[in-house]
């Protein structure tokens, strides 16, 4: 039975209500935190060799990350003309295994949705052909072609935000790991589960990572990765901030101001922590930049909640061969 019909059937009033609350959390059931640590599809997300970055702020207010800081960001590539193969790019994403990057729906949107080419992994600097630092050089970078897009499908756009603002990026080859390319941590038992203990309640520090623009004045493009830590704050925030977007637990309100944001070029990039659990810490992702105030670095900004929406990302992977 669809949504739609079971939406549509006539019962009494109290059987009605009741039954309209469950089929809304079934239709709607990838916006609830349906986390599942017995999916199939956990085997196709590394646990041992992910979320391991050189531990040492489009970032405002930021600072210049390390080589090999977080190896799991990638750059999204589009060809902005046909018949200009000059690749752009314009955001940025998560590497989560050697086949599969996860992103914001809203970088699909039809403006960039059919020009989108390229996963660009390993870069730290933009203008170096080789990245060194302190003698230390990674490999060249990996440019990988897009296979496939894969689109939250409630997801209704940037006009009218709501939710849903997430999306997979299927390589058209698989990612060679190393040092300085590496998948970060995807959240589940024991993380997910004390998750309001230490993870994403108000207060709490966490880290964002991009190059986009680095001064809300100017649209400056750092040549180096930035990163900055800000904290989270309570949902009711960001309700305030945006009173005409719909803003609820599928969604992280992060920042205070301070000079201190996300900004363009950094849609889709990683919200993240470094969590420690029976090993050496491992950052885990639990947010995707979404949106904020046009003007960046003045108030709390919007992230999606990665963990609301595991489910949706493990149905959408496929077995490895």
């Amino acid at each position: 039975m669809s949504c739609s019909m079971a939406m549509a059937m006539s019962i009494n009033s109290v059987v009605f209500f009741a039954f309209v609350f469950l089929t809304v959390q079934i239709c709607r059931g990838t916006r609830t935190n349906r986390h599942s640590d017995d999916h199939p599809n956990w085997q196709v997300l590394p646990t041992e060799e992910c979320g391991y970055g050189a531990m040492s702020d489009r970032i405002i207010g930021g600072k210049e990350a390390t080589l090999g800081q977080f190896p799991w960001i990638a750059r999204l590539g589009y060809q902005i003309k046909k018949n200009k193969p000059k690749i752009f790019y314009l955001c940025a994403g998560s590497l989560i295994n050697r086949w599969y990057v996860v992103t914001a729906n809203h970088c699909f949107l039809d403006l960039l949705g059919d020009t989108l080419k390229q996963v660009r992994l390993g870069e730290n600097f933009l203008k170096e052909q080789s990245d060194c630092e302190n003698e230390i050089c990674a490999p060249p970078v990996q440019d990988i072609d897009v296979q496939r897009l894969i689109r939250f499908e409630e997801y209704e756009g940037e006009r009218s935000i709501t939710y849903g603002d997430i999306g997979l990026i299927k390589l058209a080859r698989p990612a060679e790991f190393h040092d300085f390319v590496i998948p970060i941590c995807l959240p589940r038992g024991d993380v997910v589960n004390r998750i309001n203990d230490y993870h994403l309640t108000h207060g709490t520090s966490v880290e964002v990572a991009g190059w986009g623009t680095t001064t809300a004045e100017v649209n400056r493009i750092p040549n180096k990765l930035m990163y900055v830590h800000m904290p989270v704050v309570n949902l009711n925030v960001c309700k305030k901030n945006f009173p005409n977007n719909q803003i609820d637990e599928s969604q992280i309100c992060v920042g205070i101001g301070e000079g201190k944001d996300s900004c363009v070029g950094d849609s889709g990039g990683p919200l993240m922590k470094p969590i420690v659990l029976d090993a050496p810490p491992k950052y885990f992702l639990f947010g995707i930049v979404s949106y904020g105030m046009k003007w960046c670095g003045v108030s709390a900004a919007i992230y999606t909640n990665v963990t609301h929406y595991m489910n949706w990302i493990l149905d959408h992977m496929e077995p490895l061969d």
